[in-house]
């Protein structure tokens, strides 16, 4: 993409100082929370409830790390887990539990 917005001349000026040359400037935080949210959807669409994706997750390694990005004692997998917990209460039409 970089190469079409250069020859149609969006990379120079404002575009260079608001995403320093590249198309997309990704909030980190908020790229965390969408990544997490897809994750937890492909559950719930194979058929699988949260006890099966807490297992699935358990079997993947680094995932269970704290990551400080997400929060004070989050990892990957409670991240997935709780946004899971989320989807499978609005599927039920049930309000979720914070």
């Amino acid at each position: 993409m970089l190469p079409l917005a250069d020859a149609c001349g969006f990379t120079g000026g404002s575009f260079q100082r608001e995403y320093a040359g590249r198309l997309h400037r990704w909030d980190p935080a908020d790229r965390a929370r969408i990544t997490a949210q897809l994750d937890a959807a492909y559950f719930p669409r194979y058929g699988l409830g949260r006890d099966d994706a807490e297992y699935m997750l358990s079997t993947f390694q680094g995932i269970h790390e704290r990551v400080p990005l997400l929060g004070a004692d989050s990892s990957t997998a409670s991240r997935i887990l709780r946004e899971l917990e989320g989807l499978i209460a609005a599927i039920a039409g049930t309000p979720k539990d914070n």
